[in-house]
């Protein structure tokens, strides 16, 4: 596996479904996103519940999920995603008002 960095000044977003950092460039980027640049396949939500789901649910969404396993295992001829170990380094600093300001106008000015 490979490792990818970015580095630059952003904001930190929370949304409905995700949270993501947004550069100045305009490039959003989440956890996700950095790993599967160093080399990860990210799994669809439905195939990693239907994997991490085991018998915690009713026998009618079981068979669901069981279809859904079987499928993943007939596609990729593995018995299970792959999983990785993956290591985060988040350094943070503040910018002055100076630098945040012209980080919200290059920002704007698209």
């Amino acid at each position: 596996m490979g490792k990818h960095e970015i580095e630059g000044i952003c904001v930190a977003v929370t949304g409905y479904e995700e949270d993501f950092l947004r550069f100045a460039n305009g490039d959003t980027v989440g956890a996700c996103s950095m790993v599967k640049a160093a080399g990860a396949h990210p799994l669809e939500w439905r195939t990693e519940t239907a994997f991490s789901s085991g018998g915690k649910i009713d026998s009618r969404i079981a068979q669901e999920w069981e279809k859904l396993r079987e499928e993943y295992r007939n596609d990729t001829g593995n018995e299970y995603p792959s999983a990785y170990r993956v290591r985060i380094r988040v350094e943070v600093e503040a910018l002055t008002p100076a630098e945040t300001a012209a980080y919200w106008k290059e920002r704007q000015a698209g």
